[in-house]
């Protein structure tokens, strides 16, 4: 069919039409670069929280019945939950007027009488080495769960690992790109060892 044909010749003009509605080629090129850029800096966290995330997922990072964790599991939990390597945790005392902190008081008003008066509490159960198995008592639709999240952690994995390779390999100005990468492993390294040292 010759381009002259009328009929082709409209088909051809309303492609060329709705293609002149797609986003400017500069702009997506600008877009794709910063989406490097970003991900770029964030891939070692996102790896981080992947790998910590999984150990969480099973316990791996706490006491359950026989087993005891490694220091690293635990330091990697704490890194996780709570921004730090764990182990110099201070104590902070209640509020005033804390019901817990008065019912140790015997000066306190009536405390005796209240602590009569109070049904004795039920013992929780005991995480540590020997103790409750929290594990044990995973329910089937638990299980199924968790490996699918475990699933899903792999593969972020893989993607992120994947994908930094691919921006670092094929993508333009590859110092640059190097330079990212490594901050965004280098600098949340260097606050975790900070803090160490200051803690």
């Amino acid at each position: 069919m010759a381009l002259s044909d009328p009929i082709f010749a409209d088909r051809f003009s309303k492609g060329t039409k709705m293609n002149d509605k797609r986003p400017p080629v500069l702009l997506m090129a600008k877009i794709r670069q910063f989406h490097s850029y970003f991900a770029l800096v964030a891939a070692p966290t996102i790896v981080f929280f992947c790998v910590t995330g999984l150990l969480q997922l099973f316990s791996f990072h706490e006491d359950h019945g026989s087993y005891h964790p490694p220091a690293l599991f635990e330091a990697l939990g704490s890194l996780h939950k709570d921004q730090d390597l764990g182990g110099h945790h201070e104590q902070h005392p209640g509020p005033p007027g804390d019901p817990s902190e008065a019912a140790g008081h015997s000066d306190a008003p009536n405390a005796g009488a209240m602590s009569k008066d109070l049904p004795p509490a039920a013992p929780g159960p005991s995480h540590g080495p020997g103790g409750f198995d929290k594990t044990a008592h995973w329910t089937g639709a638990q299980i199924v769960l968790k490996a699918i999240f475990a699933l899903a952690s792999l593969s972020a994995i893989v993607s992120t690992v994947l994908g930094a390779w691919v921006g670092v390999t094929f993508g333009a100005r590859r110092k640059l790109l190097i330079g990212l990468l490594a901050a965004g492993f280098v600098l949340p390294t260097l606050i975790v060892i900070a803090g160490v040292f200051k803690g």
